[in-house]
């Protein structure tokens, strides 16, 4: 760097790197934003929280984040973040999105999270923090730093949608419930915080206007859920990047993630159940009363906080080059010992909260809703001629899309409590046929000809894709089509909700996560009867149960809004595949359920 002076080059690097623009311009907490904490004579500094005075700039142990480092100043088209909580990820992509628009004249950068209310949690308290304990960033947003009021000659647009910083860059904040969250927003960066929480395919909008950038960055952060959804389904098609780190006793590498809980050991107890051993007298970052120490695996010596810093990234598939993949958990902080660690594993009453929130993996164990079993015991293939049934109320349920899904079924004959699939189909759109040069509509078509053959007395059909085809269908069949809307109707003091049917509007209200628990219990407790010529239907080994075995249900842990408790709420997922027979299914049983309650039948249905 012959020829610059020693501020030019710092300038350099605080425009080019963003730790190094993080580090110099703003704080967390009150406190240093840094990556290190060094003691004067340039040791690491590994005191406990209890060890330091609130006066004090340095943190210790819970500044030591080295492994956020390499991360933020990644600047990669394409970085996939699957993280635990309480890592500093977030806090990292923050000071990522505000360098990228005090360095980048004229750009736009879009940061989107699951709902609206987080969307605005965010931008007061997240970047406003920054705002204000940083005068640099105050000052780029259009405020003097000293007064805190509007810089003369300055326009500041600082609303919880929308700031403005530097030279004319804008950042939006944007919630991801809807797939439309990107239409009309040209981007240079978009942020998918908590994209596991968000509605399918919202990213889509955005593709287009990234591949127009000049930059086309995307940055996928969240805790992650299911195998394959969400962040793990970009993460999994990485270099995975993962923190590894040398036991200073025998060489060996090792992630710690990849061995837990192999890596954890248990220390003796005595009868009281009170700690009882003496490593602490050994190890001075072990206390009297922990219960579990971590451990290389290969010589069985206890791990350090120190070598648990002193990690490298490297990428398990440094072949693929698409994606940048990161895998943050709370095994890596330093601040986090084994025996915290395990007592989080203690108060988690669920495993696929813990997994997902502390270690930072996918989970699927007791998630999934209707196992191959348990579809496969509900067949009967006694029953071999649809003719030989008197048929009675029989129902479709419609699932639409380019290819659509339709389940046909009635209440059983001789056990109302109980519901015939009757038929199994789908269509798609390369089935339309031009007659008179005019194309027919496939779906409406074959649905209208199912209605028909099974003489259905009312058919519950998808609202959000097929709000026309509805509407056609309803001119042909008045009275017997409904669209289905997903609006959410529970709450945390009401456990079940009535399905909302309205008649004249021709449109029926449900809880979704509700009325799919309901289906699949159905499945399990073989209420459904699949007779054989439904069996031997190509679709039903193909997709029928794929579609139902990918149903799965999610725990989150969300804020009360009346008590601002932390409580667990539900939803269903899906995995890799689809779900289309299982929406199905599902419509399919909201009309049973209002056919039977209206005529008698099975209390389940009721």
């Amino acid at each position: 760097m012959e020829g610059f002076s020693r501020q030019e080059i710092f300038d350099y690097q605080v425009r080019t790197r963003p730790s190094i623009w993080a580090q110099f311009h703003t704080k967390l907490r009150g406190k240093p934003y840094r990556f290190e904490q060094l003691n004067p004579d340039g040791s690491l500094d590994l005191r406990k929280p209890f060890q330091i005075s609130p006066q004090e700039q340095n943190i210790g142990l819970r500044g030591q984040r080295q492994f956020l480092q390499q991360m933020l100043d990644d600047q990669h088209p394409y970085k996939s973040e699957q993280k635990s909580r309480q890592c500093g990820a977030s806090e990292n992509e923050v000071r990522e999105v505000l360098w990228f628009a005090d360095t980048h004249p004229y750009s736009s950068i879009v940061y989107v999270f699951p709902t609206f209310d987080q969307v605005a949690d965010f931008s007061k308290t997240r970047i406003e923090e920054v705002m204000r304990e940083s005068p640099h960033v105050k000052s780029r947003m259009g405020y003097d730093p000293k007064t805190g009021k509007k810089k003369q000659g300055e326009d500041p647009v600082d609303n919880v949608r929308l700031r403005k910083m530097g030279d004319n860059s804008w950042l939006y904040f944007r919630s991801g419930s809807t797939p439309k969250a990107g239409e009309g927003i040209p981007c240079d960066v978009v942020v998918f915080d908590e994209i596991d929480r968000m509605a399918p395919n919202v990213m889509i909008a955005f593709n287009e206007t990234l591949s127009s950038s000049a930059y086309g960055w995307r940055r996928d952060v969240s805790t992650p859920s299911l195998p394959g959804v969400g962040v793990n389904a970009s993460f999994k098609d990485s270099d995975q990047q993962h923190w590894f780190m040398k036991c200073p006793h025998c060489g060996h590498w090792t992630t710690m993630i990849h061995d837990f809980p192999k890596g954890i050991e248990q220390l003796t107890v005595d009868r009281h159940d009170r700690p009882n051993h003496n490593l602490h007298l050994v190890y001075d970052w072990v206390q009297g009363s922990d219960r579990y120490i971590y451990i290389c695996l290969k010589c069985k010596r206890p791990i350090s906080d120190e070598m648990r810093i002193n990690g490298t990234w490297q990428p398990l598939y440094p072949h693929r080059d698409r994606i940048r993949g990161y895998q943050i958990s709370q095994l890596m902080c330093p601040w986090i010992s084994a025996s915290q660690l395990m007592q989080k594993k203690a108060d988690y009453k669920l495993e696929q909260l813990f997994m997902n929130y502390v270690i930072g993996l996918t989970y699927l164990g007791d998630n999934i809703m209707v196992s191959k079993g348990d579809i496969l015991r509900c067949c009967d293939t006694s029953l071999t001629n649809p003719y030989d049934l008197r048929r009675d109320r029989v129902c479709l349920g419609v699932d639409w899309g380019n290819t659509s899904w339709g389940i046909a079924g009635m209440p059983h004959p001789d056990n109302p409590s109980k519901v015939i699939i009757l038929d199994i189909w789908d269509v798609k759109d390369e089935e339309a046929v031009t007659t008179d040069g005019r194309k027919n509509n496939p779906h409406i078509t074959r649905t209208a000809d199912k209605m028909r053959q099974w003489d259905a007395r009312r058919g519950v059909f998808d609202a959000g894709y097929g709000k026309d085809r509805n509407w056609e269908l309803m001119q042909v069949f008045p009275g017997k089509v409904f669209s289905c809307f997903y609006p959410n109707l529970s709450t945390t003091s009401t456990k079940n909700v009535d399905d909302q049917w309205s008649e004249d509007d021709a449109k029926v209200n449900v809880d979704r996560t509700l009325a799919l628990k309901l289906m699949a219990r159905a499945f399990r407790e073989g209420l459904f009867v699949i007779p054989a010529w439904v069996v031997l239907n190509p679709l039903f080994e193909t997709f029928f149960i794929k579609h139902l075995t990918n149903i799965v249900l999610i725990r989150d842990i969300e804020e009360d809004e009346k008590t601002k408790k932390e409580i667990i709420t539900e939803r269903v997922g899906c995995m890799p595949g689809g779900d289309h027979f299982a929406h199905a299914a599902n419509y399919l049983s909201i009309a049973l359920r209002k056919i039977t309650k209206s005529g008698g039948g099975g209390d389940f249905w009721v």
